[in-house]
């Protein structure tokens, strides 16, 4: 399982360095905050396709994956390849026609070649369509480092292109646009070679059926979760303006960042964890609960980091043009603890398809969190708008922990996610309300990361002897 975990990770690694040293300087040096925030609220605006055109392919793959043949898994998988097609194709052609309606009412400072970014931002949707599917079998069937190539390929063209079409091309803020489009050919081409052994090109009632009824439910929730997630740059430039909304895009880049590191663990996690819940032999608790304690740890160490020197590294890395997205940073992080948070109880209630009852509590936390987007980000700007997502996602990981409960699940890691949380919310709060000088930065995190690491070590002196921890 380290050893998957490895994989799952590398990528998101090397994406990291190469953002932090290469991507968001050049970045940062070529565009200012009100060219970064139009490309943010274009996204935005193009996000509700995601969820439209989902046939639940996650929900579906969970709850039958490890019940089917090898035969008919090939049949299961075109069958919702086919409808990710499909739907992902028809809502492209929607949002494309009623364009010219949608974007003067919703952008602020509209201009007619804003109607061109958002046909790249489309194209980049569709062509990025077969991806999410085909992540998700590569996380079933266990191929790590089938995942780290296919990534890394994509994260490395979609940066090439930035840094060409900034630095020698100089062509602005389109080359914000032509990325995604170029790292969307690089995905369609390794997602049709993966699943060209995988599929039999047969439609079956059955599968399509299975969709309708577990996947169907996913899609009024994952709709009110985006539109949560996306609502607060929408209206931060309605309310406000281009470039305090490319500060807060800014500060998200980070938060994207972060987000990397989390999908390793869950696609890490979610085999051993759907194993265990299937009653598999192989599958112990107490190599999962160790592995855990772990993730944590090295949670717990990287948001000191974080808290301590976000100022100094937005400073660097934004040339000093991006400083006022500093204190976000932090926030963006807590995301780590409450996706990780909410992970084993997902599974388990995917693994025993309550997927309704999931989705109806699911879109109710999401109304509430775009009430909170609202009123927050309408009272404390890019701060609020920060704040209501990271108790959007709390408050989703609460209700599915109930859930979970409810249906008994058994495992507890709750006391790991309070104490990681505890201890990065102290530090963030003291760097907040006091002013430390840089070299009592490094020593307060020299400390911190000592006591971590011996935490950590007796972690691992268990694990090695088997024992729980």
């Amino acid at each position: 399982m380290f050893r998957d975990f490895l994989h799952y990770l590398w990528p998101s690694l090397i994406q990291l360095i190469g953002s932090i040293l290469v991507v968001l300087p050049v970045t940062t040096y070529y565009l200012n905050p009100d060219e970064i925030g139009l490309v943010s609220a274009l996204t935005a605006i193009a996000m509700p396709i995601g969820p439209l055109s989902s046939s639940g392919d996650a929900w579906v793959l969970s709850g039958n994956w490890h019940q089917t043949s090898i035969t008919e898994r090939k049949t299961l998988l075109f069958n919702v390849v086919v409808g990710n097609v499909a739907l992902k194709l028809f809502w492209v052609v929607v949002f494309w026609v009623s364009a010219s309606t949608i974007l003067p009412m919703i952008l602020r400072d509209f201009q007619p070649v804003h109607l061109m970014y958002f046909g790249f931002v489309l194209l980049a949707f569709l062509l990025n369509t077969l991806w999410s599917t085909v992540s998700y079998v590569i996380v079933l069937e266990r191929k790590a480092t089938a995942n780290a190539m296919n990534e890394f390929a994509q994260w490395f063209a979609g940066a090439v292109t930035i840094v060409v079409c900034l630095a020698v091309l100089e062509v602005g803020v389109v080359s914000l646009f032509v990325s995604p489009i170029v790292a969307g050919l690089v995905s369609l081409a390794s997602c049709l070679w993966y699943l060209s052994p995988r599929v039999r090109f047969i439609l079956s009632k059955m599968w399509i059926k299975e969709m309708v009824q577990k996947g169907s439910p996913v899609l009024p929730f994952s709709l009110t979760e985006v539109i949560a997630n996306s609502l607060d740059r929408i209206l931060l430039q309605r309310w406000f303006d281009l470039s305090l909304l490319g500060m807060y895009a800014h500060s998200q880049t980070y938060r994207n960042i972060f987000v990397m590191g989390t999908k390793a663990y869950s696609r890490t996690m979610t085999p051993p964890l759907l194993e265990l819940f299937a009653g598999y032999p192989e599958a112990r608790w107490e190599h999962l609960s160790n592995r855990q304690s772990l993730w944590y740890v090295l949670v717990a160490a990287s948001g000191i980091i974080l808290a301590l020197f976000s100022p100094e590294i937005v400073h660097l890395l934004g040339h000093g043009k991006f400083d006022a997205a500093a204190p976000l940073v932090p926030v963006w992080f807590f995301l780590v603890l409450t996706h990780s948070f909410i992970l084993p109880y997902t599974q388990f209630i995917l693994y025993i398809k309550q997927n309704r009852l999931l989705s109806l509590w699911s879109i109710a936390v999401s109304l509430l969190s775009i009430a909170l987007v609202c009123m927050l980000t309408k009272s404390f700007g890019m701060w609020g708008a920060a704040w209501a997502g990271i108790i959007g996602s709390l408050g989703l990981g609460l209700v599915r922990f109930y859930l979970a409960r409810r249906f008994g699940y058994l495992y507890g890691f709750e006391k790991r996610f309070l104490l990681a949380g505890c201890v990065i919310a102290f530090v963030y709060c003291m760097t907040l309300s006091i002013s430390l000088s840089f070299v009592a930065k490094i020593v307060l995190g020299v400390f911190s990361l000592f006591m971590l690491g011996m935490v950590a070590r007796r972690v691992w002196a268990f694990q090695a002897i088997g024992s729980p921890a």
